[in-house]
């Protein structure tokens, strides 16, 4: 996928993977921004339960509004390859952030609100995988 565009996003390198699919940087031309583009694997467009999941987290997604849940800009279709087009939120994984931050006093107090917030936004989406949760970096 990488140096692949899809809609007006040019993807540069992968980020991470999910239960949902593979997360790319990209490039969006139009913006002259990066984003976080999600993209169901190869041959999952033929799986209509993998389709309908990934547009109801879209749709979950896009109507939320809140500082701890990306922004979605776009879900398209392309040459039979679902995208969602998001916020490129920088920091890392939850699960990187469980591996390197020490889990007593405020830091484990504040992921532990975060994911309080998370989960308190009234999101239907299905629970997702620890990797694919990202931390934001303080100012982010």
């Amino acid at each position: 996928m990488i140096g692949q565009t899809l809609g007006l996003y040019h993807i540069v390198e992968k980020i991470g993977v999910g239960g949902m699919g593979e997360v790319y940087c990209a490039h969006d031309h139009q913006l002259d921004s990066h984003v976080a583009l999600k993209v169901l694997p190869p041959g999952t467009t033929a799986d209509e339960t993998a389709r309908k999941l990934f547009r109801k987290e879209a749709l979950a997604l896009a109507k939320l509004n809140h500082p701890n849940i990306e922004t979605v800009f776009e879900f398209s279709t392309q040459d039979e390859k679902d995208f969602l087009a998001m916020e490129l939120i920088p920091g890392s994984s939850l699960r990187e952030g469980l591996k390197q931050r020490p889990r007593a006093g405020g830091a484990a107090f504040r992921l532990g609100n975060t994911i309080r917030q998370r989960i308190g936004c009234g999101s239907q989406t299905r629970p997702s995988a620890s990797r694919s949760q990202i931390i934001r970096t303080k100012g982010g």
